[in-house]
């Protein structure tokens, strides 16, 4: 079996013949250089400032207008990037949408992804972002061929940005917020979580990314992928949110969790930004390794693969 070494910078080492850590079918030799050890420095958070100085325009109907940083045209948002629709749609170029306020319960709709857009960003704010969604792209095609690296893989790694995955998720519970109307026609961001996405200012302390799953058993091979809103009592609008991928559950929060919270929080402090997530089929292995650029506390977080039985 090939092998996965931590090395003191933090750094991760594979086999150069081992599929690509950057979620590609090429092997690494053939796609990726790596360091003369075979080291894989953690990717860095993207930077998504706006090119250019400040444009000192706050564009109505851009929800980062507080930034005054606007370009004058407006752009379509997918509710989940359209490179994440893309991944989930059938034959018919079609994926299926239930649970929002405007279905009956229970109704499904069937679309394309460009239909789900939503004018909630300038064309310039926009943009800026779409280094996460090409992380979160990734992530989720990986997320999705797990089952089949599983079996016929010893070993496959992909590596991506912490940063870069909360900030997708950050982005997508603002624009869910505001096509659903969850705080009503007048919501809009704190200043505070417009900073963290564009002037790439840190999360508070104890906020950002928890792996919300309980650790076991699983079955990355269900194409889902939903988000819900955190709240918290006292509070007003979001504090967070919770994201499906396949099978798997992250939550991210905008206020720190409370010590003293239930066992059963969406928020548990051992799964806090976690270094490596681990998803395991007998003696072979999927490892997500995410690269944070503050200092994170080495979290492995395992789990078995439990293939999910033909119907």
């Amino acid at each position: 079996m090939a092998t996965v070494r931590r090395l003191s910078d933090n750094s991760i080492q594979i086999e150069a013949y081992d599929p690509c850590f950057c979620g590609s079918d090429k092997k690494v030799k053939f796609c990726h250089p790596m360091g003369k050890h075979g080291e894989i420095p953690r990717p860095r958070a993207s930077d998504c400032k706006p090119a250019g100085s400040r444009t000192g325009i706050a564009r109505a109907g851009c929800y980062a207008g507080q930034l005054n940083d606007c370009s004058s045209e407006m752009s379509g948002e997918h509710l989940f990037s359209e490179v994440i629709l893309n991944l989930l749609v059938g034959a018919d170029g079609k994926f299926v949408r239930t649970g929002y306020p405007w279905q009956e319960d229970g109704e499904l709709q069937s679309l394309t992804p460009a239909t789900c857009k939503a004018n909630v960003l300038c064309k310039r704010h926009n943009n800026a972002l779409s280094p996460l969604d090409s992380t979160a792209g990734a992530f989720l095609k990986a997320v999705l061929k797990t089952p089949e690296f599983l079996q016929h893989h010893d070993l496959r790694v992909l590596i991506l940005s912490g940063d870069d995955i909360e900030r997708w998720i950050l982005k997508t519970l603002c624009t869910h917020i505001l096509v659903t109307g969850k705080f009503g026609v007048n919501w809009e961001p704190p200043l505070e979580w417009l900073e963290i996405l564009w002037d790439m200012k840190p999360f508070p302390p104890g906020c950002g990314l928890y792996f919300n799953h309980s650790v076991g058993q699983t079955t990355p091979d269900t194409a889902k992928l939903a988000l819900r809103v955190l709240t918290c009592p006292g509070i007003n609008g979001a504090t967070g949110a919770i994201v499906e991928l396949a099978a798997h559950q992250f939550a991210l929060a905008m206020i720190p969790p409370n010590p003293q919270q239930t066992s059963d929080s969406a928020l548990v402090a051992q799964y806090y930004r976690p270094s490596d997530f681990v998803i395991a089929y007998g003696k072979r292995e999927v490892v997500y390794s995410f690269g944070w650029d503050a200092p994170v506390v080495p979290r492995r977080i395992g789990i078995s693969w439990a293939p999910t039985s033909p119907k």
